[in-house]
């Protein structure tokens, strides 16, 4: 039902033809860029592209963002302990086990441009250097990969099968793991990566930006989640979770780091959006409009009340009853930062 949805609103979806890959490695190099680029965990995209901006060719400004992402990735791959494999497609430099990586890379381009479809004028443009996409060997790698980018306070960290990294670390994770279970595992998880790849420019807040990809996720791989149109065949799971005061890390985004909220909150924010888009939204456009217009220090509620006169609030108590206004987003609770609320 959700992919036929999806497909009504957005029906411009199509077939790709074939993709080229090739196999990469580094040729020659400015020197003072290989220093900084020695044991770097990320490459620092807004120092590249500050120093791109000096270069006066478009040609060969664009040669040297993507040799940057290629010997970042190739000197990473390098200090790896088994031996991977580095492809360069035409939007993405792909590290993953030998063997593996041609097959990854033609994944990446075509669920790509599937995204892009669906998120016709909400989607970024391709970005004029490549994305970089690790795909590591199990589940040791990548979580010794992403813990560096944890605050040395966590002493607790929620499960994922992959990790976007937007702004300066501009990148892909993915979990190599289980391969040989790519439809049920590993294509979902590029899908709903490269679904925050495509909006990184917006800055939504979170329960929107994991709502979305939530379903283009589902929409393009076909993977069915459960029934998630609306919440009235499940209450009991978000009733023993959400309260007027834990709703607030839902608003901003903290229940996502939440172990113990961590699967109310995805599982939520994507019947937040379905109630959006296709109970609310009159045409696709008017949720395009929407999401183009959020602002993350209100959670959207303002936003959501000029377009459908009402607050946030009301979608919560259509869900799980009790008072709209208990539900609403309490910006004067939250952190600067808005990661948490103050309570």
């Amino acid at each position: 039902m959700l992919r036929e949805i999806i497909r009504a609103l957005f029906p411009h979806y199509g077939t790709f033809t074939k993709i080229e890959t090739s196999p990469a490695k580094p040729g020659e190099f400015d020197e003072s860029w290989v220093a900084r680029l020695e044991d770097a965990l990320f490459l620092n995209h807004a120092e590249v592209a500050e120093f791109a901006e000096t270069i006066s060719s478009e040609k060969d400004r664009f040669a040297f963002l993507t040799r940057s992402v290629l010997e970042w990735v190739y000197r990473y791959a390098q200090g790896m302990d088994s031996p991977y494999e580095i492809v360069r497609s035409s939007r993405f430099v792909v590290m993953a086990p030998e063997g593996l990586a041609k097959e990854l890379a033609v994944d990446c381009e075509s669920i790509a441009r599937q995204v892009d479809q669906f998120l016709l004028n909400v989607a970024a443009e391709p970005r004029p250097y490549p994305v970089a996409i690790l795909a590591f060997r199990d589940e040791v790698s990548y979580y010794n990969y992403t813990a560096a980018f944890h605050d040395e306070e966590t002493t607790e960290v929620a499960l994922s099968g992959g990790t976007f990294f937007g702004g300066d670390r501009n990148h892909h994770i993915v979990l190599n793991s289980n391969f040989s279970a790519r439809e049920i595992h590993l294509n979902p998880t590029l899908a709903h990566e490269l679904s925050h790849c495509a909006m990184a420019h917006l800055e939504l807040p979170a329960w929107i930006d994991e709502g979305i990809t939530q379903n283009i996720e589902e929409a393009i791989t076909g993977v069915p989640y459960e029934e998630v149109l609306t919440l009235r065949e499940r209450p009991k799971l978000n009733r023993e979770a959400w309260t007027p005061e834990t709703i607030q890390y839902l608003w901003t985004g903290g229940a996502f780091f939440i172990p113990e909220l961590q699967e109310y909150a995805y599982y939520f924010s994507r019947v937040l959006i379905n109630l959006i888009k296709c109970e609310l939204c009159q045409q696709p456009q008017e949720f395009a409009d929407f999401v183009l217009q959020v602002d993350p220090a209100d959670a959207g509620d303002a936003v959501f009340r000029a377009i459908f006169g009402q607050g946030l609030g009301v979608l919560i108590e259509e869900v799980l009853g009790g008072n709209a206004e208990d539900w609403q987003p309490k910006p004067e609770s939250w952190n600067q930062d808005l990661s948490d609320p103050c309570n």
